[in-house]
């Protein structure tokens, strides 16, 4: 479809061109182009459409494009598409898009299913039986449809629900001659073809013949405000005609002839106030309303089948193809210009000049010179160079009545009367040329030369002189006459014979361009910006300061009043009497980093591109100032979509929020980006482009906040107002001052609690240091007992009475030490080891005086430790030792062994073992003793241990093991593990 569009275009283009034909110019080869449409972008399959087959599309309050396709429905924003389906659609083709007053979103497929967009996803609204099929559906604009089946007509509202029905009258035949119908204010209206137009009102029940057909035609309604229109295409004689219906009956306001308009026509839309399109399988043109009825405007797109025509909200025309996607077209004034080829080489031009009768001669990258005639629409070829044609660029045109001179690769002398070219090829390259009076300056790559004007007419070439040695970019003439140089080592004029530089501050001035007003001459120095002199002296500079977009300039040209130049991204007009800057960007439809020359020309502004001739209406407008829209779109909350509607409540600090926001700017294409904070925490604003419509916070403090979030296009305009979610970040409960106030209950309770078990804890240690005070004095009297005592000091009194002095003071030394000891350990916690050996071998050494030779006693520790750095409980292991010479030895006949060890790991374990009767004889001797003598006993110890484990919390513990040989006993074996204690201060009862 697309080679066969393309080929009739290029067969309509031929015939225009032969009669657009240019009479008296010497033509060898030309190339014509009706330039009826004006500048425009494609936006399709290669760059993002899912389908270049469109049926239908309509954008909605927000501004969003919906469209119906042979893909199915999707939307558009200008950078996002995004598909709908639905599991039970019966084809992917969408015929039919439509907004309802409620901004609702309806569709239908070529199987005839109706469909509504709820919650972002197609809801099947009808799915009609194939046993019954339906005519037509027609939407209605205050929301539901209608659909006809059988003799009815049936109406359903938004829910798809039937709503009532209307019997059609006899003569309203809808199998298969109803082409299309249409609902409006409650109101159906019927084409049937061959028959005529019918309107059929649901309230009163009533059926009218509104325009009655004589013979087979064709057509369909559109709906333009308040008002109906009727295309007709008479099948009999091809003729075609459209009707407005007002005041109750059809008027033919547009009609064509069976030769006029040969062409397929495809169906009518309203565009814009005044205007009605008509989409043929060969392009669009307009319908005009003016004071003398409707005129038909110039075809857009030759060649290209058409669907639909829209103006958005931003003023821009929309046309939707059948096999081109859509050609969009932002500023319908402005135009452009290509050869016949279309080949985008031929196509780069680099050079323009108007001339007096304001056609234009513009030059391209091939050496190629072009003839353009603005009212007649067309480009011509004219004075082909043959010498050096393909080889070099057209650098400059310059007309000087009646020549024409052209530099490319070579200076050529054209003369239009006589179409005699001449060529200078010692001249090379020229890069600027200026006349001025008698003068001819030539700016070539070498130095810069000045010629007599009229010598070098008569091709006197060398009558010439060097005005500078080096090379530069431009040459301008004042209005006195003094021209102005850019040399390639600054800025200069001239003024009689006398070259001056001209310098800002101090320093050279590097310029590229020169253009002359009536105010002086205008550089563009890369460095600077825009820079005016008069007189040799700089009067003004425009920088980036004063407002200049960009200090790069690429092309400079000027009119009575303004000043036009060009950067990387902006087309300029600047005021020479307000000095207001005007700024169009690549928004208007081409990108001004594609000119490389520009003139004014019959109230317009022709620009020389990479990509054609485009003109501009005079003055420069930017466009449409419309400040672009933005919405929230979606709100997740830790991955999970919420509802945002009536603002949001965010539980935990620490979760996980993303913002997504939609924002349009068809104008600015994908060029506009977006601003965003949360303006109690933020002061400045965050970008981000229009890609990345989303943002995402991973901690928020606690708090009531407003994000806020607006669109800003490629011109600076802001959204207005910005869109904002007002959310709330819970406050945690330990920040919060309930949580305070139980703290504060908390701590006392603790508190409180924590006294009283201190206080018992006390009190019970209080008791317990009672209970081991009374056990240590136990202990002591243990140690100190009568019996003991006693019989220590008979022992002595016999060495006294048998006068043995050594003896007596040995022993009595040895007593008077222990019982020095065991005072002392009795106000201790804890003594050393090495103390607590020495108490026990002056015990033993005073009870061997009254066993004699029979007791043998060991105490010893095991290797490695150190008496001196143990400590442990005091007066622990004597009572021990007592029982095992009162109860064990003192009954044994014969020798008498006691051993005490002491061995040190994680805790001292001390083994107290003898060979006496053992304690069941003990026992039993015990029992027959008529008078026995109270002794410290074992549990009184063991419970002295358990007082101190339960005061100090240490752990220890007493094994008694009864040895025994063959059922005899050998003795006793007491085992005893002691904590190692730490040196504390002496006991005190408090």
């Amino acid at each position: 479809m697309k080679q066969r569009s393309a080929h009739a275009f290029w067969i309509q283009c031929r015939k225009w061109s032969q009669a657009l034909f240019l009479v008296g110019i010497v033509v060898v080869q030309c190339g014509f182009l009706c330039a009826q449409h004006p500048l425009y972008y494609p936006i399709n399959e290669e760059n993002g459409l899912p389908t270049d087959e469109i049926y239908e599309f309509a954008q909605d309050r927000f501004g969003l494009i919906w469209v119906a396709s042979n893909s199915g429905l999707f939307s558009y924003d200008g950078i996002r598409i995004h598909s709908f389906a639905h599991p039970r659609e019966k084809t992917r083709a969408i015929i039919a898009v439509t907004i309802d007053a409620h901004d609702r979103i309806w569709c239908r497929n070529s199987a005839g299913q109706v469909f509504k967009l709820t919650a972002d996803s197609l809801q099947l609204m009808l799915d009609p039986d194939p046993a019954h099929p339906i005519r037509a559906i027609a939407f209605d604009p205050a929301g539901g449809f209608c659909t006809f089946v059988g003799n009815k007509a049936l109406r359903y509202d938004d829910d798809g629900r039937p709503r009532d029905s209307l019997v059609l009258s006899t003569e309203i035949r809808i199998d298969g001659s109803l082409l299309d119908a249409r609902m409006h204010n409650y109101k159906l209206f019927l084409f049937v073809s061959s028959i005529g137009a019918f309107e059929l009102d649901f309230t009163t029940g009533r059926q009218n013949l509104l325009y009655k057909i004589d013979f087979f035609t064709t057509g369909g309604f559109n709906f333009k405000g308040e008002e109906l229109y009727l295309m007709l295409i008479h099948q009999q004689n091809q003729s075609k005609e459209i009707l407005r219906f007002a005041a109750g009956k059809f008027e033919s306001i547009y009609q064509t002839s069976p030769t006029e308009d040969p062409e397929r026509w495809l169906r009518i839309v309203p565009a814009s106030k005044d205007q009605l399109w008509v989409c043929t399988g060969n392009g669009a043109f307009p319908l005009q309303a003016n004071a003398k009825g409707w005129a038909k405007g110039s075809k857009r797109f030759h060649g290209i089948p058409m669907s639909s025509v829209m103006v958005d909200k931003e003023g821009i025309e929309w046309f939707s193809t059948l096999s081109e996607g859509f050609l969009v077209v932002p500023s319908p004034e402005i135009t452009r210009l290509v050869t016949e080829t279309g080949d985008l080489k031929q196509n780069n031009f680099t050079s323009i000049c108007a001339l007096p009768d304001g056609n234009l001669i513009a030059g391209n990258y091939f050496g190629k010179l072009f003839r353009i005639d603005p009212e007649a629409s067309i480009i011509q070829e004219i004075f082909p160079n043959e010498d050096n044609e393909g080889q070099f660029q057209v650098r400059k045109i310059l007309y000087a009545d009646p020549q024409l001179l052209v530099s490319r690769g070579v200076i050529s002398n054209i003369h239009f009367a006589t179409q005699h070219i001449h060529r200078f090829p010692t001249l090379m390259h020229a890069r600027d040329l200026a006349v001025t009076g008698e003068n001819l300056y030539l700016v070539l790559p070498t130095g810069v030369r000045k010629f007599s004007y009229h010598g070098f007419l008569k091709f006197e070439e060398s009558l010439w002189e060097t005005v500078h040695p080096q090379g530069g970019k431009a040459v301008e003439i004042d209005n006195a006459g003094n021209p102005y140089f850019a040399f390639n080592d600054g800025l200069y004029w001239r003024e009689g014979g006398d070259m001056q530089e001209i310098l800002l501050n101090g320093e050279k001035i590097f310029a590229n361009i020169l253009c002359a007003t009536d105010d002086g001459i205008w550089a563009a120095a890369p460095a600077t910006g825009l820079i005016l002199m008069r007189d040799g002296e700089v009067q003004r500079v425009l920088g980036l300061a004063e407002g200049l977009p960009s200090r790069n300039i690429r092309a400079m040209c000027r009119d009575q009043a303004q000043l036009f130049f060009s950067t990387d991204i902006h087309l300029c007009a600047f005021s020479l009497k307000t000095m207001q800057l005007t700024k169009l960007s690549a928004s208007i439809g081409f990108n001004p980093h594609h000119i490389n020359e520009m003139t004014v020309s019959n109230e317009r502004i022709w620009l020389a591109t990479t990509k054609g001739i485009v003109s501009l209406p005079l003055p420069l407008k930017s466009g449409l100032a419309l400040a672009p829209p933005i919405r929230i779109q979606q709100v997740l909350l830790d991955d999970k979509a919420i509802d945002f509607q009536n603002g949001l409540s965010i539980p935990n600090r620490n979760a996980s929020l993303r913002i997504a926001f939609e924002g349009i700017s068809f104008r600015s294409r994908n060029q506009f980006h977006f601003e965003y904070r949360i303006a109690a925490i933020d002061s400045a604003w965050s970008h981000t482009p229009a890609e990345a419509n989303f943002v995402n916070y991973a901690s928020l403090q606690p708090g009531s906040f407003d994000f806020e979030v607006r669109t800003v296009d490629e011109n600076g305009i802001r959204s207005d107002p910005s869109a904002v979610l007002h959310f709330d970040v819970a406050t945690p409960f330990q920040q919060q001052p309930l949580f305070f106030v139980l703290l504060g209950l908390v701590v006392l309770l603790i508190s409180f609690a924590i006294f009283q078990v201190r206080l018992q804890y006390l009190g019970r240690r209080h008791r317990i240091q009672e209970q081991l005070i009374h056990s240590q004095l136990t202990a002591l009297k243990a140690q100190m007992n009568p019996h003991f005592m006693f019989n220590a000091l008979n022992s002595i009194q016999d060495f006294v009475i048998s006068r043995d002095v050594r003896n007596s003071n040995l022993y009595l030394t040895k007593f008077s030490t222990l019982m020095r000891m065991v005072l002392d350990a009795s106000d201790r916690n804890q003594v050393r080891l090495s103390d607590e050996i020495e108490m026990l071998r002056l015990y033993l050494d005073l009870e061997q005086l009254r066993f004699g030779t029979e007791l043998h006693y060991v105490v010893a520790c095991s290797d490695g430790t150190d008496p001196d750095d143990i400590f442990l409980p005091s007066m622990i292991i004597q009572p021990f030792v007592e029982n095992a010479i009162k109860h064990g030895l003192l009954h044994k006949k014969g020798e008498k062994k006691l051993e005490i060890t002491f061995a040190v790991g994680n805790e001292l374990i001390c083994k107290i073992l003898d060979n006496g009767v053992g304690r069941k004889r003990s026992a039993e001797i015990k029992a027959r003793a008529t008078k026995a003598h109270a002794s410290f006993s074992t549990a009184a110890t063991v419970k002295r241990l358990v007082l101190i484990q339960s005061l100090y919390g240490m752990a220890v513990s007493l094994e008694i093991t009864d040895l025994e040989t063959e059922g005899e006993a050998r003795g006793t074996l007491v085992k005893l593990k002691l904590p190692i204690m730490n040196p504390t201060p002496r006991f005190v009862k408090s």
